[in-house]
C-alpha cells in the first residue's frame, strides 16, 4: 500500500506527471505490484509488466484489469517508447548483476526510477544516464514514511523535513550530480533517519495492526 503511494508521491514531487503517460515496471513480485497499481490509479495510459517469471507478469496484468482505462501488456523487454521506467527488482543489489532492460533502447527523454536502496548510483542508473532524468531508490521512503505516519494517526511530517534529518551512506558509487538534483539526499555514514515525527502532535493516534494470516 505505502510502497506504491510513496513511489507515486516521489515522482509527482519531482514534477514528472503520470496522467496519460506510458510506464514499464520491471518486477511483478515484491514492490512491483504496489507500484504498478498506484501508477494505474494515478492515471497512466499504458503499462507493461515485465518479470523473469512470465506467470507473475500475467498475474499482475490480471489484477490491473480493475482499471479498465489502462492498457496492459506483458512479455516485452523493450523499454523503447516508455516515458516512465521502473526497476522494481532486487537486480543491482550486487556487483555484476545483469541490467533489468537494454538501456540502449531507453528513450533519452524518459524518467528512470530505481527502488534499490543499497547503492546511490546503481549500475542501472549509471547506464541509463545518457540524457535520461532519473531518481534514486532512497527517494521513495522519504515520501512513504509521512503517508504511513499519517495513516497511523501521528500526523504527516514533510518529506523534505525527513530528508534534512537523514544521513545516508551508500555502498558503491555516490549519486551523480544529476541524480542529486532529482533526489537531493546524499550522506556520509550508514543510513540513519532521525525520526522527527514525534514533534508532530496528533490528537488521537490509533494503533496499526497487520492483518492476520490465513491458512
Amino acid at each position: 500500500m505505502f510502497d506504491g503511494k510513496g513511489f507515486v508521491l516521489g515522482v509527482l514531487a519531482k514534477g514528472h506527471r503520470l496522467q496519460g503517460v506510458s510506464a514499464l515496471v520491471v518486477g511483478a513480485c515484491g514492490v512491483g505490484p504496489a507500484i504498478a497499481a498506484s501508477l494505474a490509479k494515478a492515471g497512466v495510459a499504458r503499462l507493461a509488466a515485465l518479470d523473469a517469471n512470465p506467470a507473475s507478469s500475467q498475474a499482475l496484468a490480471d489484477r490491473l484489469a480493475a482499471y479498465p482505462a489502462l492498457r496492459v501488456k506483458t512479455g516485452s523487454k523493450d523499454p523503447a517508447g516508455f516515458g516512465r521506467i521502473v526497476n522494481a527488482t532486487p537486480v543491482d543489489m550486487n556487483a555484476g548483476d545483469p541490467l533489468p532492460v537494454d538501456v540502449a533502447r531507453i528513450d533519452p527523454g524518459a524518467f528512470v526510477v530505481e527502488v534499490v536502496l543499497k547503492s546511490g548510483m546503481t549500475s542501472f542508473l549509471s547506464a541509463a544516464e545518457r540524457g535520461c532524468r532519473y531518481q534514486a531508490g532512497t527517494d521513495m521512503p522519504f515520501e512513504q514514511i509521512p503517508a504511513y505516519l499519517d495513516f497511523c494517526g501521528f500526523g504527516r511530517p514533510a518529506a523534505d523535513e525527513l530528508r534534512r534529518a537523514a544521513m545516508i551512506g551508500y555502498q558503491g558509487p555516490p549519486l551523480a550530480p544529476q541524480c542529486r538534483r532529482e533526489s537531493p539526499h546524499n550522506g556520509r555514514t550508514r543510513a540513519a533517519i532521525r525520526n522527527r515525527a514525534g514533534s508532530t502532535k496528533a490528537a488521537a493516534p490509533r494503533r496499526c495492526h497487520l492483518p492476520a494470516r490465513t491458512a
